[in-house]
């Protein structure tokens, strides 16, 4: 018995240290008025080191998947209007999925 709850002791911690939620990216939001009824919605990330975000753009074939927003508009209080932009990010060979993928840092 004695054996049993050591067990489940030694268990029950090495699973509650390996489940913690990693979160790398923090995110910030800003909004600017540019118009009347216009506005330019900007997300701001903030990446730990070690660690990456793909770019928005879509890489085509086999690969990972890009950044994306989703935006829930089922109210329809609102048109989104142009396209999504993003500074310009790093491009460089990935071993894994081998081919040139573009991310930030």
């Amino acid at each position: 018995m004695k054996k049993l709850v050591t067990t489940l002791l030694v268990l029950l911690i090495s699973i509650s240290a390996f489940s913690q939620i990693l979160e790398p990216v923090k995110w910030t939001t800003e909004i600017k008025k540019t118009g009347d009824d216009t506005y330019d919605l900007m997300w701001h990330a903030s990446i730990e080191e070690n660690w990456h975000l793909y770019s928005i753009r879509p890489i085509g074939g086999l690969g990972p998947f890009p950044t994306e927003f989703e935006y829930n508009n089922d109210n329809k209080k609102f048109e989104l209007v142009g396209d999504l932009t993003e500074n310009e990010p790093h491009t460089s060979y990935d071993k894994i999925f081998e081919m040139e993928l573009s991310y930030h840092d």
